[in-house]
């Protein structure tokens, strides 16, 4: 039976966890949504603010297929790290208070349309 992920328990062990499990547990730690998650990530690995066609193809991949890339991978286990050693402050990592109720993405951007489009579609595919 696969545990509850809904809430962040420091006490769990990093090692054994599935790159998808790391991912869940650390948007739970930092309060965030999965894309956020990405854009922090890159930031933290590369030094510098991301830009949304940069994320985009690599977040479409982990949500499809579930691949996270090793910068998401790297992160989840930094934040997992200070979380259960009880030193874990979001904004550390540049998260802000609230983070959760971030911006929603513009959908007039033709990617962003297409994509929500493409995922509704299948939705309705699967399910009719």
């Amino acid at each position: 039976m696969k545990p509850n992920l809904s809430q962040f328990d420091p006490s769990r062990a990093v090692e054994g966890l599935s790159d998808d499990d790391l991912v869940t547990e650390a948007k739970a730690a930092l309060d965030i949504l999965d894309f956020e998650l990405f854009r922090v990530a890159w930031r933290n690995w590369h030094g510098m603010e991301p830009d949304d066609r940069w994320l985009e193809p690599a977040f479409v991949t982990y949500l499809f297929k579930r691949f996270v890339p090793g910068y998401v991978r790297h992160f989840t286990r930094q934040v997992l790290a200070e979380a259960a050693a009880g030193r874990l402050e979001p904004a550390d990592f540049g998260v802000a208070s609230g983070a959760r109720e971030g911006p929603v993405p513009d959908l007039r951007d033709s990617f962003a349309a297409t994509s929500m489009a493409c995922v509704l579609a299948i939705t309705l595919v699967i399910v009719l």
